[in-house]
């Protein structure tokens, strides 16, 4: 538990010290502040009625919830992302189930080294809100918040040659992975030591940000991050996210989304036997309203 408000200080300060740097009396350029925030609500439903080729009823709800806010000085900047997403399906003879849960948030210092390169610090953030279960069996949650939570703390450089590219260089990373369920931590879930909460990683991370305008009104985003523990070198753990977008309208649009994992400390179950890590795939597309709140 020191431990965990221990980080909990170091973000306060990473945020202060953000602060004072963006208020630099040797930052003589104007404050230029950029927000932005969207939903996206995406539904489907199937109703069938004497449908001889067979089926289910069915109806899904996907929302998504993307935000940002950025300041850029003549040597100081400072971006901050929220992302949340969570998705719900029913199908006929089922309970409703969780078919989507993510909350991650960033925040990153950057300043000035060169024209390309920036002297950046790192933090961020990743769990779910609502229990996962291994389905058809859903009395045992295998997930939950904070179970497991990531913490990412880290000190590098940044390359940037233009607005749409960045690659994140850090020799100096850690990660903290918490599992606060009593039952997946007395389990060893998720890396920590049976019994415990907490587990600390120290080693070097790569990220990597890009996005395009594939077309009008097509954009593709994505992002992929790479951790090694000095402990175990050739252990990599990769985290990929993309995105891509259709604009049909201000408000009508098509999003294709594609999460990848592979994480050396998740035990994936197969037939209800424990198989090691494996690479772990989430797709998921939907049609549906998307409102610019900010």
């Amino acid at each position: 538990m020191i431990k965990i408000k221990a980080i909990c200080i170091l973000l306060s300060l990473f945020a202060s010290a953000a602060f004072a740097s963006a208020n630099d009396e040797n930052d003589t350029i104007t404050s230029n502040w950029e927000r932005g925030a969207e939903v996206n609500v995406d539904l489907s439903q199937i109703s069938l009625s004497n449908w001889s080729a067979g089926g289910e009823n069915s109806i899904a709800l996907n929302s998504h919830f993307v935000s940002f806010l950025n300041y850029s000085g003549e040597t100081i900047g400072w971006e901050n992302s929220l992302e949340v997403a969570y998705g719900l399906i029913n199908r006929e003879h089922e309970d409703t189930r969780k078919s989507n849960d993510r909350i991650e948030f960033s925040s990153k210092i950057n300043r000035k080294a060169s024209e390309r390169w920036d002297y950046s610090s790192l933090f961020s953030f990743r769990t779910q809100m609502a229990p996962g279960f291994d389905y058809p069996n859903d009395s045992i949650p295998i997930s939950d918040f904070l179970s497991p939570g990531y913490i990412g703390l880290s000190v590098g450089m940044n390359y940037r040659p233009d607005e749409d590219y960045s690659i994140y260089f850090s020799p100096v990373a850690g990660r903290t992975t918490i599992v606060r369920d009593k039952e997946l931590s007395e389990k060893g879930a998720f890396g920590v030591t049976p019994g415990k909460n907490v587990k600390h990683d120290f080693g070097g991370l790569i990220r990597i940000n890009f996005r395009t305008e594939l077309m009008e009104n097509v954009s593709a985003v994505s992002r992929l991050e790479l951790f090694s523990d000095y402990s175990r070198p050739e252990k990599i753990n990769m985290d990929l996210t993309g995105r891509l977008r259709l604009d049909i309208n201000d408000y009508i649009k098509a999003n294709l989304f594609i999460h990848m994992i592979y994480d050396h400390d998740t035990k994936i179950k197969i037939d209800d036997e424990e198989v090691g890590p494996r690479l772990q795939l989430k797709q998921t597309f939907g049609l549906g309203f998307s409102f610019n709140i900010l």
